[in-house]
């Protein structure tokens, strides 16, 4: 939430103030003046010319937001329309009544829950900025996002010490219902990404977690037997995108000699 909050607030502010369809132009005036920055060897001269900008504003997020946040580990955004707003405030109503220490609720109106869904948004991008900004300080940024178990309570990561040892920052966001999580990992200066990475994949192999959850093995990721199967009879001769998925990049998936499917 604060690193959201602090780092992604020009994002919010141009969403918010100027509407989506500027932030092509938005990125344009970014990509202009890294360029100038790459000729004086400023790195990421845009972001931190942004962030010093946006630290001088105060906060951008509603009082209720605020509250919550000193309130709450966690946050919930809960859309519902139709007879689901009814249905939900009742539901909730008389959940917390029954249990005043699990939570609280916040019923938004239509600005308000805007808002709260432009700071979820806004949080995909402050760790890369968090990142950029910080320099030195900080190590490798990380990113993974995962679909755990339907069936998962113990869905909040808590990861061993031998692990968290190596993490400056943690960002976690994500789809609730379908529990699937984007989870962002600043490292430490110092810290081997390969190998936190390497044991970050092992732990969550642990729970029975898929990687990546929304998007593609790309060569990234090993693909299971299933999608691997699924690309040999849709791509016989192996011609489309070869080692997709540490897969052979043999013609009609001849199986490699072990020197990295060449």
């Amino acid at each position: 939430y604060d690193i959201a909050e602090r780092y992604g607030r020009d994002t919010y502010l141009v969403i918010d103030r100027l509407g989506s369809k500027h932030i092509p132009a938005f990125f344009r005036w970014k990509n202009r003046i890294d360029r100038l920055g790459e000729k004086l060897r400023l790195k990421n001269l845009s972001d931190r010319l942004s962030q010093c900008a946006t630290d001088m504003l105060p906060t951008h997020l509603p009082p209720f937001m605020q509250h919550m946040r000193e309130q709450y580990e966690h946050h919930l955004i809960l859309k519902m329309a139709d007879g689901g707003v009814d249905e939900a405030a009742s539901y909730l109503k008389q959940y917390f009544d029954a249990h005043p220490h699990d939570g609280a609720y916040y019923a938004c109106s239509g600005k308000e829950g805007a808002q709260a869904t432009l700071h979820r948004f806004a949080a995909a991008g402050a760790a890369n900025r968090y990142h950029a900004v910080k320099g030195r300080e900080v190590g490798d940024l990380l990113a993974l996002d995962i679909a755990l178990r339907r069936n998962e309570h113990d869905w909040f990561e808590r990861l061993p010490a031998e692990i968290d040892q190596h993490i400056a920052a943690k960002l976690y966001y994500g789809h609730f219902f379908c529990h699937v999580m984007h989870q962002d990992y600043i490292l430490k200066p110092g810290s081997d990404a390969a190998a936190v990475k390497h044991a970050l994949l092992a732990y969550l192999d642990g729970k029975g977690a898929e990687y990546p959850a929304e998007h593609n093995v790309g060569h990234l990721y090993p693909a299971k037997e299933a999608l691997a199967n699924f690309y040999r009879a849709q791509d016989p001769t192996n011609s489309l995108n070869p080692g997709i998925g540490k897969t052979t990049k043999k013609k009609h998936w001849a199986k490699s000699c072990g020197c990295g499917g060449h």
